[in-house]
């Protein structure tokens, strides 16, 4: 993460990451037998992959705060590159943050509770092998199920210039989120 204060309240910043994750397929294909009379052909699809990329982002926060209380917005869309997948996935998202700054051994420290909302939606292509019948294309119409999450996290400065901060995140049904970060501020 790259960022600058351009404002007192508003910041903006880019990021670049890598993503990793497994994914498991297991799907059934049947098909009917319109011209030659019998029983339908079902076809099992099983896939396991390991998924990487790159993760590429733009973003803005603002923020405003009386005494230790602050709250924050952040807005950032962001887009990753799959090697399973052609093309991206892109998304957007938006978060709200309120909480209290206070001193831990000298260090300043920040807890907050906040929530996140979620929006990615797009059709994946991936190629599959069947023994059965050779190469089959699979189309994925992937969107955020639930797209609001609680989120509950801390930060505390080492140093002046040297921050580290987690967060976690749930939506109580499909996702969860860990985030553990260090920053160096110049």
């Amino acid at each position: 993460r790259v960022d600058a204060w351009l404002l007192p309240f508003m910041n903006i910043y880019g990021l670049v990451g890598y993503v990793s994750t497994s994914a498991s397929m297991d799907a059934t294909i049947t098909i009917d037998r319109i011209l030659f009379p019998g029983p339908e052909i079902v076809l099992p699809i099983r896939n396991n992959s390991s998924i990487q990329g790159n993760y590429f982002g733009l973003g803005s926060t603002m923020v405003a705060g009386h005494g230790s209380w602050f709250i924050l917005g952040d807005f950032n869309y962001g887009y990753s590159t799959l090697d399973e997948f052609d093309g991206k996935i892109d998304f957007w998202m938006v978060s709200t943050r309120t909480g209290f700054q206070t001193k831990l051994n000298n260090k300043e420290m920040r807890t907050w509770v906040g929530g996140m909302y979620l929006s990615s939606d797009r059709t994946l292509q991936l190629s599959v092998e069947n023994e059965a019948i050779g190469l089959i294309e699979v189309d994925i119409h992937q969107r955020t199920q639930e797209p609001f999450t609680v989120q509950l996290g801390t930060s505390i400065g080492l140093s002046r210039h040297v921050e580290v901060l987690a967060e976690l995140g749930a939506n109580f049904s499909d996702a969860s989120i860990g985030v553990i970060t260090t920053s160096y501020r110049f």
